[in-house]
């Protein structure tokens, strides 16, 4: 079975940081938003570059002018 998770950065942060993630669907669209206080995509304590979430190959689809990114989890270094 699947559960999908569409939420904010504290909540991929947090489904990351509790090891329960296993597949990984980014869209990204068109848009680019910042500054200085702008949120991360994924929220939480900071991670080191040797703890970060590893992904294997990723699938790419374009759907109109959005790009969806699709990739397995394949370390649950927490």
């Amino acid at each position: 079975g699947s559960i999908v998770c569409e939420g904010g950065s504290e909540l991929a942060g947090g489904l990351l940081q509790d090891l329960i993630v296993d597949r990984v669907v980014i869209v990204l669209s068109p848009v680019l938003l910042g500054g200085s206080r702008a949120l991360s995509a994924i929220g939480g304590p900071d991670r080191a570059l040797h703890r970060a979430v590893r992904l294997g190959p990723m699938t790419v689809t374009r759907l109109g002018p959005d790009v969806i990114c699709e990739a397995d989890v394949v370390n649950r270094s927490g």
